[in-house]
């Protein structure tokens, strides 16, 4: 095995380890809205944490991350296109896959993100020091929902 393989176990651990978590997720907050807040709010902190492209790339841990977040960016979309989800919960939803595009190098995701904005109407704030020159804002909020 190399450094870039890793075990078919751990692979079979990670896809079916976010796939049942989204689906118990899915479930739990047909009663708990609030958990699907408090989870958008827990993935968008520690995203902000990673930089930029750090899923990207093409070992076969990349790749079996890869697949496995298509799953999670598939709920977002549902989230955000559910009807019953607050105004809120379609913004942190929207900046979860918004900040999984940057983590991944995903032009799907950008695509979907501004796709989703267009529908749902909502409007965006753009910032970036690079046109604004404000150097505490570099690297810590690309828009503001």
């Amino acid at each position: 095995m190399t450094t870039t393989d890793i075990p078919t176990a751990a692979e079979v651990g990670i896809r079916s380890g976010v796939h049942l978590l989204i689906a118990l997720l899915r479930e739990a907050t047909k009663t708990n809205p609030e958990l699907r807040d408090q989870t958008l709010n827990f993935l968008i902190d520690l995203f902000a944490g990673v930089k930029p492209l750090a899923l990207w790339g093409n070992n076969k841990l990349n790749v079996v991350m890869d697949k496995s977040l298509n799953g999670v960016c598939d709920y977002l979309e549902e989230v955000i296109m559910n009807e019953k989800t607050s105004e809120f919960g379609k913004k942190s939803a929207l900046k979860t896959l918004f900040s999984l595009g940057l983590l991944r190098g995903s032009l799907q995701n950008f695509l979907l993100v501004v796709d989703l904005l267009r529908k749902l109407k909502i409007k965006v704030e753009f910032v970036s020091n690079f046109f604004e020159g404000n150097k505490r804002m570099s690297g810590k909020r690309i828009f503001a929902l």
